[in-house]
């Protein structure tokens, strides 16, 4: 996520001051403006780097909404812990469109391979866990574990699940 941005205006005049002001009104608008400080003529603006949409999980429906969302070029953010969910643990995935068998490894593999095909509009970043989603009135904001907070205007929540553990004996095991 790129850094936030600041800059410090100083109007000279009234006329400086009020293009200065508009400007501000239509950051504002567009929803990239975190703070906005005036006083005595200074005008201190704060930007965020804003997403268009931020997928939280990479498994099969997190990757699978990364790249139908990068596809029509919008700004994409992927963060999770691992790539691939349930799919990496599977042997064997039969009947999948395109493959009459694959191993769920390999499909994994084609599923980065294709997103990382859409790396200018498409940003992932694995070993990420997700703490705090929140909605303030223009966004949504995410906080992970270590505290980096991340801006986007839609959110899909592809966390997947974690097979249920049943603690008969040698499940440990095979886990």
């Amino acid at each position: 996520v790129a850094p936030m941005n600041a800059c410090t205006i100083t109007a000279d005049n009234d006329i400086t001051l009020f293009i200065v002001y508009f400007l501000l009104i239509t950051v504002l608008y567009s929803r990239y403006l975190k703070t906005a400080t005036i006083s005595n003529r200074n005008i201190m603006i704060q930007c965020i780097h804003m997403y268009d949409v931020i997928i939280i999980g990479a498994g099969p429906a997190g990757m699978t909404s990364a790249i139908y969302a990068a596809r029509r070029k919008l700004k994409t953010l992927v963060l999770a812990k691992d790539a691939g969910g349930q799919m990496v643990w599977s042997a064997d995935v039969e009947n999948y469109t395109g493959f009459s068998m694959i191993s769920g490894a390999d499909l994994t593999l084609k599923f980065q391979e294709h997103m990382a095909s859409l790396q200018e509009e498409l940003e992932v970043q694995l070993g990420v866990e997700v703490s705090k989603l929140d909605k303030n009135i223009t966004s949504f904001v995410i906080e992970d574990t270590k505290g980096k907070v991340y801006y986007a205007k839609t959110v899909i929540i592809a966390s997947g699940k974690l097979p249920r553990h049943l603690g008969v004996p040698g499940e440990k095991e095979l886990f």
